[in-house]
């Protein structure tokens, strides 16, 4: 499990007001199970939560409370290459963006 926060300075150079913004909290867990040594497959959760901004005294409503689920699987071959394949989606969105995300990449073990 990790937790995480973004935390924000305040901007005296922003029109049409000083802009401020609360921290942004996180946590993530993952469950991960190893096949054997490289191929692997996990399954994540996180949720995120606060970043309201304030813009010349006037609070915006725009507090976020966002979660995601999704899920990578691993699997390597000819010895130090791997591909990565991965989905996430958005469980709960209350403020930004709701999207789906898949992911694919290849990856090679240099020295």
């Amino acid at each position: 499990m990790d937790l995480g926060a973004w935390f924000f300075t305040v901007d005296d150079n922003f029109l049409p007001g000083t802009r401020e913004q609360n921290p942004i909290f996180a946590v993530q867990a993952h469950l991960v199970r190893r096949f054997k040594p490289g191929f692997w497959a996990s399954l994540d959760v996180n949720y995120f939560t606060g970043g309201q901004q304030t813009i010349g005294g006037a609070e915006l409503a725009d507090w976020q409370q966002n979660s995601r689920i999704g899920g990578t699987v691993v699997v390597p071959f000819l010895g130090r290459h791997a591909i990565k394949v991965g989905y996430n989606f958005g469980t709960y969105t209350k403020f930004g963006t709701d999207f789906n995300q898949f992911l694919l990449s290849y990856q090679v073990l240099l020295n």
